[in-house]
């Protein structure tokens, strides 16, 4: 009898072990990868529906707004980086930016007319009429409108102190 079996080793087959490391790579890639595109579309869901293109919503997140803010100054006629710039000049209202806007003052302008009291329409009644702002201002407070004020600068006169 032989005391020595013929044992016969089986060889791991090396192809099925090659082929589970390549799908865990695959798996820790595109796990995450997959779980953060979910959760940036989910993010997202609110911005989808305002019509505006990615390199847009883009832009205004970059700024630092949300999605109603945007779409309110979006509607004034604003984009991102100039929105910015009237919001850090005290401009939290984007109707009210774009009142001023829409009467044809730029942000250095209506800053000043704000500054001395005036609306944006009460602004562009008395630039209509020829008058800057601090002019218009003694007027104002002397209870005279833009137009009279107007005619009797016209004849000389000077707003009463």
């Amino acid at each position: 009898m032989n005391k020595h079996r013929n044992i016969t080793h089986r060889q791991p087959i090396a192809w099925p072990a090659k082929l589970l490391i390549i799908a865990c790579l695959a798996a820790a890639f595109a796990l995450p990868y997959l779980a953060g595109t979910a959760w940036e579309a989910y993010q997202d869901r609110g911005w989808a529906s305002t019509g505006m293109y990615g390199y847009e919503i883009d832009a205004w997140k970059k700024e630092g707004i949300g999605v109603e803010m945007a779409v309110r100054w979006r509607n004034g006629g604003f984009q991102p980086p100039h929105a910015t710039t009237w919001i850090k000049h005290g401009y939290d209202d984007p109707e009210e930016a774009a009142a001023w806007k829409n009467r044809g003052f730029d942000l250095g302008d209506s800053i000043n007319w704000k500054n001395y009291g005036f609306t944006a329409g009460e602004a562009g009644d008395w630039q209509a009429q020829g008058f800057y702002f601090s002019e218009a201002e003694e007027w104002k407070k002397a209870g005279i409108g833009p137009a009279e004020a107007a005619q009797k600068k016209k004849m000389g006169e000077r707003p009463p102190r």
